[in-house]
């Protein structure tokens, strides 16, 4: 299995580091601990096929998880250009465990979440600064505190950056 989502990270990645994919990822967490995820992707125009490897490599490496997701996809016109958006959203929560057994390195014990993004750049990036893709986390309570500067009530977002993926970060928020 970690074959698979090494491979599905790193096709990934290529994607996010070369700006042809917008990605915004939505989890909202439960007070039982159960997960729901929405992700939206938007290729940029001329990579719809490209966007079908993904998923198909989506489909491989997160076999357990894509079995409870739907996809849909929908046209979207801006500046006179079609654009293909691409959306995944949970058939049913998964839990932290289902996480952890895909190799998450996830924690939340109702009041203090970590979420390890390991590292995943091997050289150090050009433009360290630009924003990889944006991860929303609403939680069951209210945010105290987070290693994030956009903090709303109970939603917390980071945005991920090519630093981030070449030093690797520890995501976290306490929950009042």
């Amino acid at each position: 299995m970690k074959k698979f989502v090494l491979v599905f990270l790193m096709f990934s990645l290529l994607f996010l580091l070369f700006g042809c994919l917008d990605m915004e990822t939505t989890w909202t967490i439960k007070e039982d601990n159960s997960i729901f995820i929405k992700t939206i992707l938007i290729p940029e125009f001329g990579y719809e096929d490209e966007m079908n490897t993904y998923f198909q490599a989506f489909k491989i490496g997160f076999a357990p998880l894509f079995k409870k997701m739907v996809f849909s996809k929908r046209i979207v016109t801006k500046d006179y250009i079609d654009y293909d958006v691409y959306y995944l959203q949970m058939k049913e929560p998964i839990t932290l465990k289902e996480l952890q057994e895909l190799d998450f390195n996830i924690s939340f014990n109702g009041n203090v979440f970590e979420f390890e993004i390991p590292k995943i750049l091997d050289s150090e990036p050009y433009s360290p600064d630009d924003v990889v893709f944006n991860l929303v986390i609403e939680f069951p309570k209210v945010v105290d505190i987070a290693n994030s500067t956009l903090i709303d009530g109970k939603k917390v977002t980071w945005k991920i950056t090519k630093q981030m993926l070449y030093t690797g970060t520890l995501l976290k928020a306490y929950l009042k």
